[in-house]
C-alpha cells in the first residue's frame, strides 16, 4: 500500500521489485452513495444535531468497550448529540446486548443502534460530523470524505491489532490522520 510496506517487503525479499500502489478499492471511498441531507432525513436527524458514528466490528467485547467510550466521550453540553452504533454484518451478538447504552446514555445523548442490514455504516457516513472507530478500514473511508476520525484502541483492541497486523500501533494515529481518543478531548465533533 505504501512505502513503509514496500520497505518491509524488501527486507524479506531483497531481490523483489516493489511498486507502491495504494489500494485501488479505496477509490470508491471518495464517492458516497447518499448526500448528508438524505442520510439525516432517512435517520430522522435534523441539521444542527451533532452526529457521531461508531462502526462496530465482529467482536462483542471490543464493541462494548468502543461503543461505551464513544457514548461517554462525545456528548456535547451545547447541543443534542446522536451517537450511531453501526453494527457490523459479521457481529453475531444479539443487538439487544447493546441497548443498555441507549437506556443509560448521558443526558442530551441519543443512541441509535443500526444493524448493517438496515443501513450500512458506509451509507450513514455522509451524514455524520465525527467517526469514532477502533482500528478500522472505515476510518480511511471517513478521511476520504473529510470527516474527522477519533480512534479508540482499548487494550483488548490493541492486542487484536497486534495479532492481525503484527503491530500494536494503529497506523492512522501514528500518521496523524486520526486522533487518538485520549488526545482528542471531550465534546469536539466540529
Amino acid at each position: 500500500l505504501n512505502d513503509d510496506e514496500a520497505d518491509v517487503a524488501l527486507t524479506t525479499y531483497p531481490m523483489l521489485q516493489v511498486v507502491t500502489t495504494g489500494n485501488p478499492m479505496w477509490e470508491k471511498f471518495f464517492f458516497p452513495k447518499f448526500t448528508r441531507d438524505a442520510v439525516r432525513e432517512r435517520l430522522g436527524i435534523s441539521e444542527g444535531v451533532k452526529v457521531v458514528l461508531c462502526p462496530g466490528g465482529k467482536d462483542a467485547a471490543i464493541n462494548i468497550l468502543h461503543f461505551t467510550r464513544a457514548v461517554e466521550e462525545f456528548p456535547c453540553a451545547h447541543s443534542k448529540t446522536v451517537v450511531i452504533l453501526s453494527l457490523h454484518g459479521g457481529d453475531k451478538t444479539d443487538p439487544l446486548v447493546y441497548t443498555t447504552l441507549k437506556d443509560y446514555a448521558p443526558l442530551g445523548v441519543i443512541v441509535k443502534i443500526i444493524p448493517s442490514k438496515e443501513m450500512s455504516g458506509s451509507d450513514i457516513l455522509a451524514g455524520v460530523d465525527l467517526v469514532c472507530a477502533s482500528a478500522s478500514t472505515f476510518e480511511i473511508e471517513a478521511v476520504c470524505q473529510r470527516i474527522p476520525v477519533a480512534s479508540y484502541i482499548s487494550s483488548i483492541a490493541r492486542r487484536r491489532l497486534r495479532k492481525t497486523t503484527g503491530n500494536d500501533v494503529w497506523e492512522l494515529t501514528e500518521q496523524g490522520v486520526s486522533f487518538n481518543v485520549e488526545d482528542y478531548g471531550t465534546c469536539n465533533p466540529a
